[in-house]
């Protein structure tokens, strides 16, 4: 593959490698715009190219490295191109390396002595606001204090305890030296002396501090004894509200416990009624949600009622899929079931999600949808969807197409995509050089208004036109003087002939340079009228079961989807009135 750079007007490419200008160049690719925005946008910036933004940048997309500092490409003190837009001299602060920080030490007696330092003048501060020696000592003690503290990092919640009771720390610890005759009152000319003696300062800091830390160790075991204590009390107090927790936990694990059953129910998959909660999906709320009933269906209200009473008789006795020695209870009811089964051809959901919208398991609901397609399959089937001529010409055929005598039906063939097979003849067979994909190739018949009459039975997609027309039984259904309109991809003139049916398609050309006006004519008319089957398909592909790649688990069963969808159709309005 060639790359060109992007930088600015650079035309260095790697078809030119050879050059002399080209020698020792390399090309860099553009960082991901998803992955490193910041940097990517940076480089386009470099490019300075008008209209050049970061949604143009492609994966093959480069930039040579004569753009780069030294000429080598990124570097790791170098990662983005010099800016297309640098004069000399910004190109050469651009280039220069940035000086590395100077190394910091670290001298723990130069720390001791500044923190030392700072006590003593924090002290002398407070003598002169204060002007007691009372005073004095509070203000160097409370100092002294909050040093250790900060040293021995205590907790937040020791530091508040300390903070709130400082004033009665001070007073305890003044008892307690004087009672042991340790004299570590400080006046405020000690302080002074001590500014001007580094030695004394820190004589005075040490005595101070071993008492100061003694106190505050003894504060903080009695705060923690009193807090213990309190906990002691209230549990003596309140063993009612302990027991209510606990035996509000043990309910919480029960539940739990209890719908991890659910998920591994009996092997028949059926959750028993006491068990299961509310499914979220009910027929009976959705149907008061007329969008919301066809976007999730296909179908509105009242059309689904049309359906219901057509498959109600002997919906109440129907035996689940695996089980046709027993009747299995289900705590879905009929209604329910179907629309289970609505919901899958309409949107195409896998069984995970289905079986997550009726809180039923995953093989309940694998069992529900097979056991309704064949219902629907064969409760379709037993009506006679291919009429008569008389009948179509007086019901089915508008005012617009009685253009063509003794028209039956319009016919053509529809491609469903589907996983590739494992096995590599099958693999042959399903391959379409038409859609250069797995297939399904199904042969669709419709009625001149636009109500589907015929739908074959699913072939793998490298059949041709005339071979499934062949095989699909149509042409039993066919009676003589019978007119089929077809497109030009139905060489089938002379097979209808043998039946004494007559074709109607767009004239070829041939070795003609034009069409006869009489000939242009009948093309136009006859793909006005021929456009009502690809209506009529694209209304069978808004079934997302049939519209996406169809799972290969759904092979043994794709010819029944498709007509149950078909028949589902038919009861929309009618296309061409």
């Amino acid at each position: 593959m060639v790359y060109h750079c992007s930088y600015g007007t650079c035309k260095n490419d790697t078809r030119h490698k050879d050059r002399p200008h080209m020698e020792g160049v390399s090309f860099h690719f553009f960082p991901n715009p998803t992955k490193e925005e910041d940097k990517c946008r940076r480089w386009v910036h470099a490019c300075g190219r008008k209209d050049f933004t970061l949604q143009d940048v492609t994966r093959t997309m480069t930039i040579c490295s004569q753009h780069f500092v030294g000429g080598h490409g990124p570097t790791k003190d170098h990662t983005d191109p010099i800016p297309l837009h640098f004069t000399s001299s910004q190109v050469v602060r651009y280039s220069k390396k940035r000086k590395a920080p100077a190394e910091r030490s670290f001298d723990k007696a130069t720390f001791e002595k500044s923190k030392h330092e700072e006590g003593i003048e924090h002290g002398a501060k407070c003598d002169k606001e204060d002007g007691s020696n009372g005073n004095n000592m509070h203000s160097f003690n409370d100092y002294q204090e909050f040093q250790i503290l900060k040293k021995k990092k205590c907790s937040g919640l020791l530091r508040a305890i300390l903070t709130s009771s400082l004033d009665v720390e001070v007073e305890e610890r003044e008892t307690n030296n004087q009672a042991q005759g340790a004299d570590v009152a400080i006046s405020a000319a000690d302080v002074a002396s001590a500014s001007n003696s580094d030695s004394k300062a820190v004589q005075v800091d040490f005595a101070c501090s071993d008492n100061v830390r003694l106190s505050i160790e003894k504060k903080i075991l009695q705060k923690e004894v009193h807090v213990l204590h309190n906990q002691k009390e209230y549990i003596k107090k309140t063993p009612g509200k302990v027991k209510k927790r606990r035996e509000a936990v043990c309910s919480e694990c029960k539940k739990t416990i209890k719908k991890k059953d659910v998920n591994t129910d009996s092997d028949n998959g059926f959750l028993p009624a006491k068990r299961a909660k509310a499914q979220l999906f009910d027929i009976e709320w959705l149907l008061k949600l007329p969008e919301k009933f066809f976007f999730y269906t296909g179908l509105t209200p009242s059309q689904f009622q049309s359906l219901w009473n057509f498959v109600e008789e002997g919906s109440s006795n129907l035996k689940m899929w695996g089980f046709a020695d027993r009747k299995i209870p289900c705590k879905l009811s009929s209604k329910n079931q179907i629309l289970l089964t609505l919901i899958r051809l309409r949107r195409g959901y896998v069984l995970e999600d289905v079986a997550t919208l009726f809180n039923i398991n995953r093989s309940t609901a694998s069992r529900i949808f097979i056991t309704w397609i064949q219902y629907l399959y064969h409760k379709f089937k037993d009506v006679n969807m291919f009429p008569s001529r008389d009948y179509i010409q007086q019901y089915m055929t508008p005012k617009s197409m009685r253009r063509y005598k003794n028209l039956r039906c319009i016919i053509d063939c529809t491609e469903i995509f589907c996983q590739s097979s494992a096995d590599f003849r099958k693999q042959g067979n399903k391959y379409s050089h038409y859609k250069n994909h797995a297939t399904h190739k199904v042969l669709v018949g419709i009625a001149p208004n636009g109500t589907f009459i015929y739908i074959s039975d699913v072939f793998e997609g490298s059949i041709s036109d005339i071979k499934i027309v062949q095989e699909s039984g149509f042409l039993e259904f066919l009676n003589p003087v019978d007119s089929i309109l077809a497109d030009r991809g139905f060489p089938i003139k002379d097979i209808l002939a043998s039946k004494q049916v007559k074709l109607v398609m767009p004239p070829f050309l041939g070795n003609r340079e034009k069409f006869t006006p009489e000939e242009e004519l009948l093309t136009r008319q006859i793909a006005k009228d021929r456009i009502h089957v690809e209506r009529a398909i694209e209304r069978l592909k808004r079934f997302r079961i049939l519209k996406h790649q169809v799972n290969s688990q759904l092979d043994s069963m794709i010819s029944q989807i498709v007509f149950v969808v078909a028949c589902l159709v038919n009861f929309y309005d009618l296309l061409v009135t």
